[in-house]
Parts: structure tokens; C-alpha cells; sequence
């Protein structure tokens, strides 16, 4: 699989450089973020799935680091499949 490197590189003060609303949807989007070990993300997508009431999540990785984000998609693949 190819993983396009378009991503923009980290910056140290978002607020700095982006509006109100980019901040805004930053925030909206973490909000829904899960983070950490393998059964973290197994509880955040089930909590996620719950509190949503989605029959389908998406996985999307804004990580600019190609290979840190291919092993951030493994992960969650590895937390779906895990027993």
C-alpha cells in the first residue's frame, strides 16, 4: 500500500497560524480521537461506537510520518482483531 507523504509537518503553536474555525475543528476531531495501547483503543472504539451509535468507524491517521502512520493503521487493525 502507498501512503501519499502530503501530510503538512507539525508546527509548535497551531493557534498561530490557523483561525478560530480551523481551531474549532481541530478540537471537534480530537474530541473523537482514540489514543494509546492496544486495549485503550479497543475500549475507545467501542465507547466511540456506543456513544455514537455507528455501525461503522472510519480510521483516519493525520500523521506526518509516513511510516509512524502506517504502524498507527497495524495497530488498529491488530485492536480489531484481537480477541
Amino acid at each position: 500500500m502507498v501512503i501519499p507523504d502530503n501530510c503538512p509537518p507539525p508546527v509548535e503553536d497551531i493557534a498561530a497560524l490557523a483561525s478560530p474555525a480551523e481551531l474549532y475543528g481541530v478540537q471537534q476531531a480530537l474530541s473523537l480521537s482514540v489514543v494509546g495501547d492496544a486495549q485503550d483503543v479497543n475500549n475507545g472504539l467501542i465507547a466511540l461506537a456506543e456513544k455514537t451509535q455507528a455501525d461503522e468507524i472510519m480510521i483516519n491517521g493525520q500523521i506526518f510520518d509516513s511510516e509512524a502512520r502506517l504502524r498507527s493503521f497495524a495497530m488498529a487493525m491488530e485492536t480489531y482483531h484481537a480477541p
